[in-house]
């Protein structure tokens, strides 16, 4: 038994109120770097390791027994791509240790380096057109799903209408 004519308008509708909302979803992935170009959302990483190495050696001209040594190495990174395709990456890098040993001048001691890396592809990618036609391909489903939403609707209206007037 085939539904009520009621029934079917209304879901029709009710699924093609979906459609823009989704295609909202698809165009925010786009503008966040989602497809070939590279992500055009912040990335924030912070990595903290930890070591400790202990060797047991007879040091005969100073008597220590025991040599030990930590290092803590951390690593600090932020990268942002833009739509022209380049790419740039902040990295700090640092690296402290500490050494129980009598000969070591620079105790404790701190290795620290900040680094700038810029990216840009002369052939692959180059260019505002070739990176932003995700977005303008989401930019146009937007528009049709709105289209496509608004002649349901005026579908629906429409037959509505012409069986008020025929009955």
């Amino acid at each position: 038994m085939p539904l009520p004519w009621r029934w079917r308008t209304t879901w029709n509708i009710a699924v093609e109120r979906y459609a823009p909302l989704l295609a909202d979803a698809d165009l925010l992935r786009s503008q966040a770097g989602g497809g070939m170009i590279p992500s055009l959302d912040p990335t924030v990483s912070y990595n903290l390791s930890r070591a400790h190495q202990t060797s047991l050696r007879q040091l005969l001209h100073v008597g220590h027994l025991c040599a030990g040594a930590g290092v803590h190495p951390i690593e600090r990174l932020l990268s942002q791509g833009f739509l022209t395709g380049t790419n740039a990456t902040l990295s700090w890098n640092s690296n402290f240790s500490l050494s129980n040993s009598l000969t070591n001048n620079f105790n404790p001691s701190v290795n620290s380096y900040l680094d700038l890396k810029v990216t840009q592809h002369l052939l692959q990618g180059f260019g505002l057109a070739v990176n932003r036609r995700n977005i303008r391909i989401a930019q146009n489903g937007r528009k049709v799903s709105d289209l496509a939403f608004k002649a349901q609707v005026i579908t629906t209206v429409a037959t509505v209408m012409n069986m008020y007037w025929t009955w």
